[in-house]
C-alpha cells in the first residue's frame, strides 16, 4: 500500500487542501500535513487553519509544528486535529520534541480572543454564544510552550462547546493553564461547554493550574498533572466524574515546594437549577502536593451558598500539605471549607517524608468555617478506608460535630501508632450498639449505650475496667478532666456500689463534697462557706488512726504559738485575733518557782491580745489558740 501523500510548505498549502478534499471525497487514506520548517509560525498556522476552515480532518505528521496564533474551531464547528503521538505517555521524554509537537512561539498573540489557548475551541470572536457541537477532537499530540509569552494555554473552550475531545495528549510548560475550559462572561445561561472527554493526557510544569473544568456533563480519564505552579485540577462545574485521575507535585517548580499550599483537587461547583449533580472522584490518587490533596470550599462571600455534593471512591492521597517544606500546618490531606457535602468511600490517606523531615500531613482530614456568615460544612462523612497523618486524624475546627462521621471501617496509624478504629467521638454517632477493645480477637473492654443518654465502660476480664487520661505535656490551667453543668448544684461526679440507692459519694457543680451510706441521701457534707472558709454539715470530724490529729501552722500573724512570760505577763502579736476569738492558754514549762493562774487581760482586734499570770513573778512559757466561734 502505497504511502499518504504529503505537503509541508506555504506554496503547497491550497494543493494540500485539494488533494485533502479530493482523498476524502473519494474515500481513500488520509492526507497528511508536515511541519513547513518556518519557526516565525507563520506559514505552519495558516497550513493548519486552513485545511481546517474548509472542514477538512487535519492530520500532522511528525515534527515541530510552529505557531504564532491559535488554531481555531472553524465556523462549521468541526475542528479535527490529529498527530502521531507525542512525548505524552509518561513525560520522560518532555521537552524531546518526539513525534507531533505543536510549538507557540515568543511573538504569540490570540488576537483579542477571550481565551489564549495554543488549540482553542470558540465561537467565532466570543461575542456569541450558540453550542457548537463535535467542537473539538484532538488526539495524538504534544504541545510546547517553552518559547511561549506568559499567560498561554495548552488547550482552551470559551461558552458553550459541545463534545469537546482530548485524548493521547501532553501539554508540556503552558505558561498559562495547560486545559482551560472557561464559561462566557457575557451570557447568563447555557454559557458552558457541555460534555468534556479527555482520557490519557499528561499536563506538565503548568505556570497556572494543570486544568479548569467551569463546564459540566464531562469524563475525565488517566489525566496526570505535575509540577503545575497553582494547583492540579480545579472544578468548578456540575456533573462531572474523574476516573484514575493524578494531581501531583502541585505548587513545584523543577522538583522544589514553593510554600503557595497550591492544591492537588479544588472542587468549588455551585449547584442550581433545581440539581444536584455531584463531583464524581473514582479511583486515581494524588502525591505531594505543596497544599492538600482534595481541597472542597465554597467561594461564595457568606461561605453558605448551596454546593453539590463531592463524592470520592477508591482514591489515596499521598504524602499531601508539603507548604513548602514546613509541613501541614495542622491541616488535612483532604480539607472541607464552607458549606459543603462531602462522601468518601474506600479512601486512604499516607505520610511521605521525602519534603519534610517530620512527615506530612498532620491530619487526615480537616474542616474550616469560611466567609462571612460564615458557612461550616453540613455534613462529612468517611466510610471506610485508612487515615495515616502525624497528628491526629480528624482536626474538626469548623465545629461540624455529629454531621461528621468516620465510619467503623476506617482504621488509622497516628505517628507509629496503630489503631483499630478512629479514637474520636464521631465513633460515637455510628449505628452500632457498642465498641468492643481488646487484643489478638479477644474483647477485654467494652463501652456501650445503656440507656438514653447513658454511656458504660464494662470490662469482661478478671480486673475492673480502667480509664486513663495521660497528658504528653504539663498544662497548669487546662483540666486532664472537665465536667461542666448547666447550673449550681448539678451532679458532676458520683461513686457507688452496685445495688446501691444513693451515691456513697458525689461531687456537685458548685464544689459541695458529700458522703453517704449508700442506703440513703448523703449526710456528711464539705463546702466552702465563704472567702477563705471551708465548713463540715452534718456531720463530727473523727480522727480515727491513734498518733493522728492535727496540726496548726504557728509564727508570725498565726492563730497558735508559744511564747515566754515576763514577770507574769506577755503581748502576743497577731493579726490573726478578732473580737469574737476564743483564746486557749496552756503553761507549757514552770520556768518560775511561783507560776500563777493565766488568762487574757485585754485583746485588739487585728492586733494583739495580752497574757497575765497571778504571780508577778512567772515567767512560763505558754502555749496559745486562738478559735473563732462557728
Amino acid at each position: 500500500m502505497p504511502a499518504p501523500p504529503s505537503y509541508g510548505s506555504d506554496s503547497d498549502n491550497v494543493v494540500a487542501a485539494a488533494a485533502a478534499v479530493e482523498a476524502q471525497q473519494a474515500g481513500t487514506a488520509p492526507v497528511w500535513l508536515l511541519p513547513s520548517g518556518d519557526t516565525t509560525g507563520v506559514t505552519d498556522l495558516a497550513n493548519i487553519q486552513g485545511l481546517a476552515n474548509m472542514g477538512i480532518a487535519v492530520n500532522l505528521g511528525p515534527g515541530v509544528f510552529w505557531t504564532d496564533g491559535p488554531v481555531v474551531t472553524p465556523p462549521s464547528g468541526r475542528l479535527i486535529l490529529h498527530g502521531v503521538k507525542g512525548a505524552t505517555q509518561s513525560g520522560s521524554g518532555a521537552g524531546e520534541n518526539i513525534g507531533t509537537v505543536i510549538k507557540p512561539t515568543a511573538t504569540w498573540s490570540a488576537a483579542g480572543l477571550p481565551v489564549t489557548g495554543v488549540i482553542t475551541a470558540i465561537n467565532g470572536t466570543g461575542t456569541g454564544n450558540t453550542a457548537i457541537d463535535e467542537a473539538l477532537d484532538i488526539r495524538d499530540l504534544w504541545i510546547d510552550g517553552t518559547s511561549a509569552p506568559a499567560g498561554v494555554d495548552g488547550i482552551s473552550s470559551w461558552g458553550a462547546m459541545n463534545g469537546l475531545q482530548i485524548c493521547n495528549t501532553g501539554i508540556y510548560k503552558a505558561t498559562g493553564t495547560g486545559i482551560n475550559i472557561v464559561k462566557n462572561a457575557n451570557f447568563t445561561s447555557a454559557n458552558f461547554t457541555l460534555g468534556t472527554y479527555v482520557s490519557d493526557v499528561l499536563i506538565q510544569s503548568s505556570a497556572g493550574w494543570g486544568a479548569i473544568l467551569s463546564g459540566s456533563d464531562g469524563t475525565w480519564t488517566n489525566v496526570h498533572t505535575q509540577e503545575c505552579l497553582s494547583g492540579g485540577i480545579q472544578v468548578t462545574g456540575g456533573h462531572n466524574q474523574f476516573i484514575g485521575c493524578r494531581p501531583d507535585l502541585s505548587g513545584f517548580v523543577a522538583g522544589v515546594p514553593q510554600g503557595n499550599q497550591a492544591p492537588g483537587w479544588k472542587i468549588d461547583q455551585p449547584g442550581g437549577g433545581g440539581f444536584l449533580d455531584a463531583t464524581m472522584i473514582l479511583g486515581g490518587s494524588t502525591q505531594r502536593n505543596d497544599g492538600p490533596g482534595l481541597l472542597v470550599t465554597n467561594s461564595s462571600a457568606n461561605g453558605t451558598a448551596l454546593r453539590s455534593p463531592v463524592v470520592v471512591t477508591g482514591a489515596t492521597f499521598d504524602g499531601d500539605w508539603v507548604n513548602g517544606g514546613a509541613g501541614a500546618a495542622g491541616q488535612g490531606a483532604i480539607q472541607v471549607q464552607g458549606r459543603n457535602e462531602v462522601f468518601l468511600s474506600n479512601v486512604c490517606t499516607f505520610v511521605h517524608t521525602e519534603d519534610v523531615p517530620g512527615g506530612c500531613p498532620d491530619y487526615g482530614l480537616s474542616t474550616q468555617a469560611i466567609g462571612s456568615a460564615p458557612g461550616s460544612p453540613i455534613s462529612v462523612i468517611w466510610q471506610s478506608g485508612y487515615i495515616n497523618a502525624i497528628v491526629g486524624d480528624i482536626l474538626d475546627s469548623a465545629g461540624i460535630g455529629n454531621s461528621l462521621r468516620v465510619g467503623p471501617n476506617v482504621t488509622e496509624t497516628i505517628g507509629s501508632q496503630l489503631s483499630n478504629s478512629v479514637s474520636q467521638q464521631f465513633l460515637a454517632v455510628q449505628s452500632v450498639a457498642r465498641l468492643l477493645f481488646g487484643a489478638a480477637g479477644a474483647t477485654d473492654i467494652t463501652l456501650q449505650r445503656t440507656a438514653t443518654g447513658q454511656l458504660q465502660l464494662i470490662s469482661t476480664a478478671s480486673a475492673s475496667p480502667q480509664l486513663q487520661l495521660l497528658a504528653s505535656f504539663s498544662n497548669a490551667t487546662q483540666a486532664l478532666l472537665q465536667m461542666i453543668n448547666n447550673a449550681a448544684g448539678d451532679l458532676a461526679f458520683s461513686a457507688q456500689v452496685n445495688g446501691d440507692s444513693n451515691s456513697r459519694y458525689r461531687v456537685d457543680s458548685n464544689g459541695q463534697t458529700k458522703w453517704g451510706s449508700g442506703a440513703a441521701t448523703q449526710d456528711c457534707v464539705l463546702d466552702r462557706q465563704a472567702a477563705n472558709i471551708m465548713e463540715f454539715t452534718g456531720c463530727d470530724l473523727d480522727i480515727a488512726t491513734a498518733g493522728r490529729g492535727l496540726r496548726i501552722k504557728e509564727g508570725a500573724n498565726a492563730k497558735a504559738g508559744l511564747i515566754t512570760l515576763v514577770s507574769g505577763r506577755a503581748t502576743v502579736s497577731t493579726t490573726a485575733v478578732t473580737a469574737n476569738s476564743r483564746i486557749i492558754l496552756s503553761s507549757q514549762t514552770a520556768n518560775s518557782t511561783t507560776p500563777g493562774a493565766l488568762r487574757v487581760s485585754s485583746m485588739t482586734a487585728g492586733k494583739s491580745f495580752v497574757i497575765r499570770s497571778t504571780s508577778a513573778t512567772d515567767g512560763s512559757d505558754v502555749y496559745w489558740l486562738i478559735i473563732e466561734p462557728g
